[in-house]
Parts: C-alpha cells; structure tokens; sequence
C-alpha cells in the first residue's frame, strides 16, 4: 500500500514539476493585455487563451480547457506549483523513512505548508471557490494551517520529553526516533489535503466541463487580482527556485548518508556548511561503487 502511495505521489510531484517550464517561458495573455486584433486572426497564437488549468498539456499538446485560470502567473502559480513539489518530495521521504527523521523533516515542513496555504488566501476566489460557489480554498487553508500548529506541538512536546530524558539520563536520544503520534498525524492529514488539488485537477480533466468558451479569451478577472497588482514577478520566481532547491538540498543529504559519506547539505542539522559545499559541491561516494 505505501509503495502504490509513493507512486502516486512521485505522479504528482512530476505532473506539477512539469507545468513550471511552461509557466516559466511563455506569457500568456490577461484581461488586461489581451490584444483582440491580433487575437481575432485566424492562427492566433495560444497565449490568447490566457492561463488554463492543465497549462502543460495545453502548451505542449494543445490540449484546451474550458477552465480558465485568473491568478498571477509569476507571484502565485510558478511558487505555488514549486512550493506543492516540494511538500510532495518531502512527503515521499517521510513514507520511505518512517518516523525516522521525521522530526528534523518537520523543521522545513510545518514551516513550507505553513506558506504554501497562506499563499493561497489572496488568490481563494479561484478555481474551486468559483465551481463549487462555496469557499473551498478558504476551508482547506484553514485546516492546513490546524494540521500545521498541532504538528509544531507534537514537535514542542518531542522536545520537552526528549530534554528530560537526557537530563534524567545524561545521554542523547536517538534524534532519528523522535516523532510523535501529533507529528505523524499531522503529515497524515497535510499530505490529504495538499493533494486534493490535484485530484481535483484530473477530476476535472475525466469529468470534461463543457466545450472551449467562444471566443477563447483569457478569465475577465486575470491581471486585476493581487499579486497582478504587486508588479514584482522576480519575486516569485526566486521564491519557486528557493523550494526546489531547499528539496533538492535534503533529497541529496539523504543520498549521501545513505551511501555513508560525511557529505552534508548547507541545511543540514549539523549545522551549515557552506565552506564544505563551496571546496567539495558533491557527495564523495566514488569508493561505494567499486
């Protein structure tokens, strides 16, 4: 059952990454910039159709969709769909490893879904506020944001235990073995409600919704919301590369321990090493593989 979860996940994790390169090149046309000459010829161009759901399959196959997507571009979906890929990554390593780890995992985690959620209530009027006519991304915020706190205070009682011990003791627990009933649980119930979304998403994609709108013009809302309004789109794009970065990070940590090298990721919790990674930028594992 996990190995079919991880699968799934991993899909997900890949169906998203996917999306970045096109919202990265292509700037497709709002309510604000749609030019209706050259848009009324007849090889229009695709950005004409504005932002839609399925983005990637649209850009890379033509794919349409009658879903159109309002949000910005560059300070909402780009680190939103980054920020989603690297929850989901560290969620595949919190199943492959268990409750090992898994308090040192939770210090970026909590922290990411914390913003990931957050990020999400300036845009919350989108899609599926707008389908359902109720407030879903309100609600899924919310519960996020719960899951989160009830996580940092599994993570605050881990603590608290865990130093007694070692007082009572004098020596240092497993850091691998600290995690809680309130931290899992907490992964548990993130990593349903983050990858609702994307269920939803090939929901939609199984379900149709009707033919293309003619003609195929970009949402009336697109380019009017807030993060359109805040005219820094480096912002969000430095941010997205931050994520994956920071996951690609600890993805590799991981690796070098797993093949026992002293490697160690500039976020390791040995502390930073940024000396180390400037002199020696990769794991020494040669000698693993002779």
């Amino acid at each position: 059952t996990l190995r079919i979860i991880v699968i799934i996940l991993s899909f997900f994790a890949l169906w998203n990454l996917s999306k970045l390169p096109f919202y990265w090149e292509n700037q497709p046309y709002t309510d604000v910039t749609y030019n209706a000459t050259e848009c009324s010829a007849a090889a229009r161009e695709q950005h004409c159709s504005g932002l839609v759901t399925q983005y990637n399959l649209f850009r890379a196959f033509g794919i349409e969709s009658p879903y159109k997507l309002r949000s910005d571009k560059d300070l909402f979906l780009i680190p939103h769909t980054a920020m989603g890929v690297a929850l989901e990554v560290l969620l595949i390593f919190g199943i492959l490893h268990g409750r090992e780890g898994l308090y040192d995992r939770s210090k970026l985690f909590f922290p990411m879904a914390i913003v990931f959620a957050l990020h999400i209530l300036p845009a919350a009027e989108g899609i599926p506020d707008s389908l359902a006519g109720a407030p879903v991304n309100e609600a899924l915020v919310i519960l996020i944001v719960i899951a989160c706190c009830v996580g940092i205070v599994g993570m605050r009682k881990e603590y608290v235990d865990k130093r007694a011990e070692l007082l009572e003791t004098g020596e240092e627990p497993d850091a691998g073995e600290r995690a809680n009933s309130l931290i899992v649980w907490s992964w548990v119930a993130i990593g349903c409600l983050i990858n609702l979304a994307p269920l939803g998403e090939w929901g939609m994609m199984f379900l149709g919704g009707g033919a293309v709108p003619h003609p195929d013009v970009p949402h009336p809302d697109s380019g009017h919301d807030v993060y359109a309004k805040m005219g820094c789109p480096w912002v969000g794009r430095i941010l997205a590369m931050f994520c994956l970065f920071t996951v690609f990070m600890y993805a590799f940590d991981d690796y070098a321990k797993l093949r026992g090298s002293s490697w160690r990721s500039p976020f390791s919790n040995e502390g930073p090493a940024l000396f180390q990674v400037a002199t020696m930028p990769y794991p020494d594992v040669e000698d693993m593989f002779e």
